[in-house]
């Protein structure tokens, strides 16, 4: 289903403003049915710097796209903030800043390369969190900013998008049927053929096909770099997200040029304490909403264990007649030449086990296995043997072991004491003379 353009003058929207204007250059002139002043646009007053600019539909619409006409003869405004509201609360979902174009269209990511005309637009995303303010929005407000000394000026400016999902299905139906009757005035005057039965025509089956138009993926589930459905979220430490895989290729490509593994958003290795960390809550939640929505994700595969898949849907579906391998997406289950195939993380420790050891070890029991690694342990130190204790020295006259001094004529041990005595008489118990010089303390040897 085509895309609708909610400012058509036919689909009759309001449009007002609080800033003062030229003289034949209202607001009015954007939406007006007559193409002379279509072609003047709006101007507001010489001395403003801004104008606020707010259009109003008669049903709350998606905003798929907003194409914005800036140039007005020599006057341009430069830049723009867009508004979307959802319960009398206006939230800012785009910005748009010293622009030099002519034209410019604000998008979403997945919306980028469909465009509603075949002109030529510069394109500028919005916010991520602007799905939730222009997924069902009635009013939109444009900001128009200019530099200089020249007024803001908006010469056409069109809103595209599909009708809200709160809306029923007969109101869908009949803005679906405005809009053909705009693009083709002959659409509705023939009538339906014969052949072709009135349940054929029923709300019900009819409305399948816009059904499956409208379905979005959350802007919090796509990677940041590729726009993909992400698998394994991890937040890299930049605050960015993307897949693991995305980080995988950018990885590869930075080890060709002889590079370490660095965030890809502001190239700083990866580090001890800097390194990408799996968000598990991110991931709870994508899984959930592809089992919540299977009939749309048919390609893409339920991931269990830590077996990276690729996350391209675009990857050929296999043939039904072809028996379906379950056996991959389990780590236990899978044979180890498809593991090999599988890159291992840069930032991973070095393994001093060989493959052979490895398999080994996997089968035999549990007690050689650790005898096999505890092989591999290097022995950096060696136990000190222990020493027989020595027999106690005690002094010759006395037999006291502590504090001990030795003649070194005699080799004799004495005590305090007992010296005090021999000094004296110069003489040792064994007759021997000795002079004070002769006399040293003596130190046990353990």
């Amino acid at each position: 289903m085509s895309l609708i353009n909610f400012l058509n003058p036919k689909l009759n929207p309001k449009v007002t403003s609080d800033t003062v204007h030229e003289d034949d250059y209202p607001p009015s002139n954007l939406i007006s049915t007559d193409f002379r002043k279509q072609n003047q646009g709006f101007q507001s007053y010489g001395v403003c710097r801004q104008a606020n600019l707010e259009f109003e539909f008669n049903h709350a619409i998606q905003v798929r796209q907003i194409k914005i006409w800036n140039s007005l003869g020599s006057l341009r405004s430069s830049g723009f903030d867009i508004y979307g509201e959802v319960n009398d609360v206006f939230e800012k979902v785009g910005h748009v800043n010293n622009f030099n174009g002519d034209c410019l269209m604000m998008c979403f990511p997945r919306n980028q390369n469909s465009t509603a005309s075949s002109q030529a637009h510069e394109r500028i995303l919005f916010f991520k969190n602007a799905g939730n303010f222009l997924s069902d929005t009635k009013k939109v407000r444009i900001v128009c900013k200019s530099s200089g000394n020249t007024p803001p000026v908006l010469k056409k400016i069109e809103i595209w998008g599909f009708p809200s999902k709160s809306l029923s299905v007969a109101e869908r139906n009949c803005i679906f049927s405005m809009w053909k009757s705009i693009l083709n005035p002959d659409y509705g005057k023939k009538s339906p053929s014969p052949e072709i039965p009135a349940q054929s025509l029923s709300p019900s089956k009819t409305s399948e096909p816009n059904e499956k138009d409208d379905f979005e993926i959350p802007d919090d589930f796509l990677d940041s770099i590729t726009f993909e459905l992400m698998i394994f979220p991890t937040i890299l430490p930049s605050g960015k997200i993307v897949d693991q895989s995305t980080i995988d290729k950018h990885s590869l490509n930075e080890a060709n040029w002889g590079r370490s593994p660095s965030d890809p958003f502001t190239g700083v290795a990866f580090a001890r304490g800097r390194q990408p960390i799996l968000n598990l809550d991110l991931k709870a939640r994508i899984e959930k909403f592809l089992l919540e929505n299977s009939e749309h994700f048919k390609n893409v595969p339920r991931v269990l264990g830590k077996v990276r898949r690729s996350t391209k849907r675009e990857r050929p579906r296999k043939s039904s007649s072809s028996p379906v391998d379950y056996s991959s997406l389990f780590d236990y289950d899978v044979p180890l030449k498809k593991q090999k195939k599988h890159k291992l993380d840069f930032y991973s420790p070095p393994c001093t086990v060989t493959s052979s050891e490895y398999l080994r070890a996997q089968c035999t029991p549990i007690d050689d296995a650790i005898e096999i690694a505890l092989k591999k342990i290097t022995k950096y130190s060696k136990p000190i043997p222990l020493q027989p204790l020595t027999k106690a020295e005690n002094c010759i006259n006395c037999n006291i072991t502590e504090n001990l001094y030795k003649i070194l004529k005699c080799n004799h041990l004495v005590c305090r004491s007992c010296l005090n005595n021999f000094t004296l008489n110069k003489q040792c118990t064994c007759r021997v003379s000795f002079n004070s010089i002769d006399v040293e303390k003596y130190h046990k040897e353990y």
